[in-house]
């Protein structure tokens, strides 16, 4: 296993959309969780799919216990409390949606994220700041994402090892998660935990 380490720069917290690897794998990520149900937690522990799940409080407080069962091949990441458009807060607003959401995940499922994601994939340079004091080792973005039938290219259309594809849990999870599926053993890559990268 190859890996190039992230960039770092003291107090700001590098934006990835994907890990410089030799490896084939991709990097499956899962955001919100506000829509739960019994199928889409069947099927993604029949596949065994790893993945980093990026939840906002909600689900948090709601329902921990959906999650704890997909935390065998999973971990959970954070993605504020509210689910905000990072750029229209100030600096301090945006540390109290991070960490606030790292003290949440930290409670229910006993581990403090590491890694951050921003609603709508967008940031600035306070998020940056505010996600490194919060304790996160990076802004994590996305190569590709996962829509019904389609799979989007951000900038080359194709999978290649080390990219970061974003889904979300909604109601076509399980069609959406068999698509991915497919594209990816199509590509000859593999599914791995981004954090075993990082």
């Amino acid at each position: 296993m190859t890996i190039e380490p992230l960039a770092a720069q003291p107090g700001v917290a590098p934006v990835i959309t994907r890990v410089e690897t030799d490896d084939p794998v991709v990097f499956l990520t899962i955001d919100d969780g506000t829509v739960r149900f019994p199928a889409a937690q069947a099927a993604f522990q029949e596949m065994g799919i790893p993945a980093s799940w990026f939840l906002i409080d909600e689900p948090i407080t709601a329902e921990p216990g959906f999650f704890r069962p997909l935390l065998r091949t999973s971990q959970v990441e954070s993605h504020t409390r509210t689910h905000p458009d990072m750029r229209g807060l100030t600096e301090a607003q945006q540390r109290r949606e991070i960490c606030g959401n790292a003290d949440n995940v930290a409670r229910a499922f006993g581990r403090r994220p590491v890694l951050f994601r921003p609603p709508y994939g967008l940031y600035n340079a306070d998020t940056q700041r505010a996600a490194a004091a919060c304790g996160m080792q990076a802004v994590v973005l996305w190569e590709q994402n996962v829509n019904h039938d389609m799979v989007g290219f951000r900038r080359r259309p194709e999978l290649r090892p080390g990219d970061i594809i974003l889904m979300h849990l909604r109601p076509q999870f399980v069609q959406e998660l068999q698509v991915i599926e497919q594209r990816v053993e199509a590509a000859g890559l593999r599914f791995a935990l981004l954090e075993d990268y990082l």
